[in-house]
């Protein structure tokens, strides 16, 4: 944070971050005002500056390595410079960014958190969770599996009484770093050594059958009853 007094004929202003500001318009100044503005100036850069707990730090972090769209990626590195001290101006020669555009994201995220940032300003809304609520949902979702989106539907409901719908669940989930990975259905009490014993006794079957010699396979369900075909007699 850069910011420096400025004394003119007819006013005083500040600078802070290359932006001036007109404090006010006089024609002199005693050493009261002088020493009440140079107190004035650090107090605005302290409650400029951005300072995130461990736990925010952790969560954009984690958000940031699951991100793939790069102006949203952007936006996060933009808070975590901005929390290790750097300017709105020094985090845009960085991230080859506008500060305007810096102080814009540190504005969203300080009033709206850290979804905000992963939404689209032209078509983003209000978080229905707030910062701290969202926490919660990583760690549940860290620490338990869901088959379908539906489970954790009903989880977000019961313990905060917000409703998703899929799509909103599953834009949330892809906020947060998470991605779906469709089931694998396995065989129950299935034989590993047994099952590669047949597959060498159908390879050498195949390799040992004759130029008349055939291979059917049967299912394993009998019906209950023969049922005559259509036209065949009864």
């Amino acid at each position: 944070m850069q910011a420096s007094l400025v004394f003119g004929n007819w006013s005083l202003g500040v600078f802070v971050e290359n932006k001036f500001f007109i404090l006010d318009t006089l024609y002199s100044f005693s050493f009261a005002d002088t020493f009440l503005f140079c107190i004035f100036i650090p107090l605005i850069t302290k409650l400029m500056n951005l300072h995130l707990t461990e736990s925010q730090r952790g969560q954009i972090k984690r958000l940031h390595r699951g991100c793939k769209q790069r102006r949203f990626a952007d936006k996060l590195k933009a808070i975590l410079l901005l929390d290790k001290g750097f300017s709105c101006i020094e985090v845009g020669q960085i991230l080859l960014l506008d500060d305007d555009t810096v102080r814009a994201y540190r504005k969203t995220y300080t009033e709206q958190g850290v979804e905000a940032l992963l939404s689209d300003n032209h078509k983003g809304k209000a978080s229905l969770l707030s910062a701290e609520q969202l926490a919660i949902v990583e760690k549940h979702l860290t620490d338990n599996v869901y088959m379908d989106s539906k489970g954790i539907i009903d989880w977000v409901t019961s313990q905060f009484g917000v409703v998703y719908s899929n799509s909103g669940i599953n834009d949330l989930l892809k906020r947060l770093g998470f991605v779906y990975k469709k089931p694998v259905l396995t065989p129950c009490k299935a034989n590993v050594e047994k099952q590669q014993e047949f597959v060498k006794q159908y390879q050498e079957l195949k390799e040992h059958l004759e130029q008349d010699d055939q291979i059917y396979f049967m299912d394993g369900v009998h019906p209950p009853s023969i049922i005559p075909l259509q036209g065949m007699g009864g």
